[in-house]
């Protein structure tokens, strides 16, 4: 008990040390009320990750239409057997998919199908990189090669 006593006062001393040290420099820390705008506003802001849900979802009728203007990049986000095994004609593989310069650029990301997470997650990388113009195809191969 004296132990876990001693441990949880030495990490309070380092706080309260690494509080008194950012104050002595004249900065300030999150605990000290600050408003938005301050460091507080800004680590939130640089932990927030793009969520699948603010990525723009295409249909199969949409993704046609882009096909047909060689102006999107259609990312296949399965592993490299799956897309062996058959892909959307023009699309090419995550595994080896060296993304365009241009952060502007549309990437249309798809997989298997609805239930496949792989397409959301490579997007939310693309978007994490940068990228701007960032699309999903929640149908998938599935869709893609039904005869619907």
């Amino acid at each position: 008990m004296l132990k876990r006593l001693v441990m949880m006062a030495t990490a309070a001393a380092m706080f309260v040390g690494a509080q008194t040290v950012h104050a002595q420099q004249g900065e300030k820390s999150c605990s000290d009320g600050e408003k938005a705008g301050s460091c507080c506003a800004k680590k939130k802001m640089n932990n927030q990750q793009p969520s699948i849900g603010q990525i723009k979802e295409v249909t199969k009728d949409d993704l046609t239409a882009m096909l047909k203007t060689n102006a999107t990049t259609v990312v296949d986000a399965r592993d490299a057997d799956s897309y062996a095994a058959g892909h959307i004609d023009g699309a090419v593989n995550f595994a080896s998919l060296q993304l365009p310069a241009d952060k502007n650029a549309a990437l249309v990301f798809y997989c298997g199908g609805v239930r496949c997470p792989a397409a959301g997650k490579a997007a939310k990388k693309a978007v994490e990189q940068g990228y701007t113009n960032v699309m999903v195809y929640k149908g998938g191969w599935a869709d893609w090669s039904s005869n619907s």
